[in-house]
């Protein structure tokens, strides 16, 4: 009961219980306290704790004490719903890859997030079950190819922190052409709580194509000149593997002779 008191009086201290009539009931050195007969005892009526008034400043005086011990509600973070694309890659001279943009929740969420995500940039994307020469990559979406529009309405389902379901699949080609890019822009249809971070990717397919070039051209038989002999052979040899190389490509004067060209196996080379 005194522990009790003296939690009273500090509350009367602060102003929150009223000013006891008597004297001898007052707190030591306080302003205002409850009388010292105020008990827990169910058998009290609420004359004896100093009537309604008092009881009343009691409740209010607990329901600040709980506010004060733990504080107000903490407020709520924004979370930021973000995008990342793969790293530039060169385009290789055959076959497929997939790549992978990521669109990211910094924190789990408790509801769906619904977004858009679209595509543009210089390189041509396809919409075909079949690539094309003249298509640089397709969009796929959860393994499978979208040919809708260039853009992918999809969702972040609910305590699921990030989404890999878009990729686009890159075509390898022998062709000399500039570097392309594919660039992705990330929209967020309007969802409580979620605001729009990093929301444009772009992928640069790197060429890695490039023109051949004679390096060398050496006379292999004979080897010696002037000569007698009814043929002679060159060696042309390329700066890399080329192909469809054949007499149309070469050009020799002074001479009546017809021309034949065979390719030297393992090389960049064809004899002439």
């Amino acid at each position: 009961m005194t522990a009790i008191k003296a939690a009273f009086c500090r509350l009367g201290q602060s102003g929150f219980l009223p000013e006891p009539s008597n004297s001898a009931d007052r707190c030591s050195g306080s302003r205002r306290a409850i009388t010292s007969s105020a008990s827990f005892d169910s058998s009290l009526s609420p004359a004896a704790v100093g009537g309604p008034s008092v009881l009343g400043s009691l409740c209010c005086a607990s329901l600040f004490g709980l506010l004060l011990a733990f504080g107000p509600a903490p407020e709520a973070q924004a979370q930021t719903l973000s995008l990342s694309g793969p790293a530039n890659e060169n385009e290789g001279n055959s076959g497929t890859r997939d790549l992978t943009f990521t669109v990211s929740l910094s924190s789990a969420s408790s509801f769906n997030v619904p977004y858009t995500l679209c595509f543009s940039g210089t390189a041509t994307r396809g919409i075909s079950n079949t690539f094309r020469a003249s298509h640089d990559y397709q969009i796929i979406w959860n393994t499978l190819l979208y040919s809708g529009s260039n853009c992918v309405n999809d969702t972040l389902s609910a305590s699921v922190t990030s989404d890999t379901g878009i990729k686009i699949r890159v075509r390898g080609d022998t062709d000399i052409e500039p570097n392309e890019t594919v660039i992705a822009k990330l929209s967020l249809t309007p969802t409580t709580g979620i605001t729009l971070g990093a929301s444009t990717a772009t992928h640069i397919i790197l060429n890695d194509d490039t023109t051949a070039r004679v390096t060398s051209i050496t006379r292999q038989t004979p080897s010696s000149s002037p000569t007698a002999a009814d043929s002679l052979t060159w060696r042309v040899t390329f700066s890399e593997a080329v192909q469809n190389v054949d007499a149309a490509d070469f050009q020799v004067s002074d001479t009546t002779a017809s021309l034949a060209v065979a390719g030297v196996d393992g090389t960049n080379a064809y004899d002439v």
